[in-house]
C-alpha cells in the first residue's frame, strides 16, 4: 500500500502522462480486486484498516515472489510442484492439490486465484518439480 501511494501519490495539478495513467488503472483494479478478495473474510474487532493494509502487502509480496520464481525456473525446468507454507489455514483446493505439477509456463498467480480459497490470502507457492529418472 505505501508503495503505491509512492508511486501514484502526485501534487495537486500534475498531470500524469499517458502510460503512467495506464499503469495506475491496472494497479487500482488489481487493489480492489484484492481489497475484495481479503473482504470476504470474517471481520472482527481486531482486524484493523493497518491489519487489512498488512494483508495486502503480504498478498502482494507472495504474488510478486511467485512470479519472479516462475520466470527463474522457466530457464532450467518445465514443471513446478505445488508446496504449501503449512500456515493451518490452507483450503480445500491447495490440500488436494499439494505436490501437483503445473507447466512453468502457466501463471502461479492466476492458478491459484481461479481455484484457491485460502483466506485471508493464498500462502501456497511453487517450486521446480523433480524429475525422477529411470
Amino acid at each position: 500500500m505505501s508503495e503505491y501511494i509512492q508511486e501514484f501519490g502526485q501534487l495537486p495539478g500534475q498531470p500524469m502522462d499517458d502510460a503512467r495513467v495506464r499503469v495506475k488503472g491496472a494497479a487500482d483494479a488489481s487493489l480492489n480486486i484484492r481489497a475484495a478478495e481479503l473482504l470476504r473474510t470474517p471481520l472482527s474487532p481486531r482486524r484493523t484498516l493497518t491489519t487489512f493494509a498488512d494483508e495486502l502487502h503480504r498478498s502482494a509480496t507472495l504474488q510478486k515472489a511467485r512470479h519472479d520464481a516462475t520466470l527463474r525456473m522457466r530457464e532450467f525446468c518445465t514443471e513446478m510442484t505445488l508446496v504449501l507454507m503449512d500456515t493451518g489455514a490452507e483450503c480445500e483446493w491447495c490440500r488436494a492439490n499439494e505436490g501437483q505439477r503445473f507447466s512453468v509456463q502457466e501463471d502461479p498467480n492466476e492458478v491459484l486465484a481461479q481455484n484457491c480459497s485460502c483466506a485471508p490470502y493464498p500462502s501456497a507457492t511453487f517450486h521446480p518439480a523433480m524429475s525422477v529418472d529411470n
